[in-house]
């Protein structure tokens, strides 16, 4: 990194530094006494991040969200295994709940944990055997 590029740096630091530090103070009460404290820390933090950036560890899904659904099985968006139900798999596999799934993936709530077929054979044993609603 060259001189230029530290100068840049070191008044992007600033930058944000001030802007945070304005933004607190407008919304919270602090004493004369804490605000250099404030500022100090503030910029360490900042500065320990541009040092040490966070690595973020985005995974795109082993497929398409839109094509995970089938009669037959369902994708799992985590590694592209068909599943005929995934709540248990989630679990055992990745230590999901499939709220932390449906979150993770950004899916709707009513996203199915089992396949459309399993489900409509599962109800029509139920009523035959006298349970659910007809």
């Amino acid at each position: 990194m060259n001189l230029e590029d530290k100068d840049h740096n070191t008044s992007h630091l600033i930058a944000y530094t001030t802007k945070i530090v304005s933004s607190y103070l407008n919304n919270n009460q602090v004493n004369k006494e804490e605000i250099t404290d404030l500022i100090k820390t503030i910029h360490a933090e900042l500065l320990q991040l541009e040092n040490n950036p966070i690595k973020m560890n985005y995974q795109p899904p082993a497929v398409d969200p839109d094509e995970s659904i089938h009669d037959d099985y369902l994708v799992c968006l985590e590694d592209g295994k068909k599943m005929i139900m995934l709540k248990r798999y989630l679990k055992t596999q990745y230590d999901l709940t499939p709220e932390e799934y449906r979150s993770k993936w950004n899916l709707p709530a009513n996203y199915p944990m089992v396949c459309k077929k399993y489900s409509e054979r599962r109800s029509r044993v139920a009523m035959k055997h006298g349970l659910g609603k007809s």
